[in-house]
């Protein structure tokens, strides 16, 4: 093995951080309206109804806001990219309502999918399953582990080194920006156990800081994509 350096050089911090940034990437500025104010409710009883209900609130009271953050739980299964219809039965109609009184939408989202979805099974799951868009044991198995901090919860990761897995991922996040969201919270993309194996044969060690940044970058390729 051996260690690589580079040096970087300036007559000030400023100039060095811009050095810096040049040379390893700089992101790009968001729109204005991530600065906005943001609203979003307890992530375990979020509904259409109450997310209708604090758009008409904020509108009685006066109160900015430029974001409406839809945090976990809002899909038909843990974690799937669908809206729960027990929850959201018109999801367009909300969103709608959302876009209509100047906010944007912003959806929760993890590249773990949950095995068990505690009273129904995760068709999403079993789908990806088959088609071995997940992590694997060493053993060749699919990798189930622990998600979070919920022991209730357990599932697999999401393989971005796997172009079938990346295609059936961007396809789930089109659906969902058709119908109007503008932007996805990416969560969890730092848990990937350390002797999992991935698709193009590295460990879940060599990819720990790696997945993130594909995880994001797949992300945000594919919100170009609709503009």
């Amino acid at each position: 093995s051996q260690l690589n350096l580079k040096i970087f050089l300036g007559d000030s911090f400023k100039d060095i951080l811009s050095g810096y940034t040049a040379y390893a990437g700089r992101p790009e500025v968001p729109p204005a309206w991530v600065f906005g104010p943001w609203k979003s409710r307890d992530w375990q009883t979020a509904n259409q109804h109450g997310i209708v209900e604090d758009i008409d609130q904020q509108i009685e009271l006066g109160l900015p806001s430029t974001v409406k953050l839809i945090d976990a739980r809002w899909e038909v299964a843990y974690h799937s990219f669908r809206f729960d219809p027990k929850k959201f039965p018109d999801p367009k109609a909300m969103i709608d309502v959302i876009h209509a009184n100047g906010n944007k939408l912003m959806l929760w989202i993890t590249p773990w999918m949950a095995v068990n979805n505690f009273t129904d099974p995760n068709d999403y799951y079993e789908e990806c399953a088959t088609k071995g868009y997940f992590l694997k044991r060493p053993d060749g198995e699919i990798y189930i582990s622990q998600m979070g901090m919920n022991p209730m919860l357990v599932g697999s990761c999401i393989d971005f080194t796997n172009p079938a897995a990346v295609a059936w991922y961007q396809e789930q996040l089109r659906y969902l920006m058709y119908l109007g969201v503008d932007a996805f919270q990416t969560d969890f993309g730092e848990q990937v156990p350390e002797d999992a194996v991935f698709y193009d044969g590295r460990t879940g060690k060599e990819m720990h800081n790696l997945y993130p940044v594909l995880y994001n970058e797949i992300t945000y390729q594919t919100m170009q994509t609709i503009k």
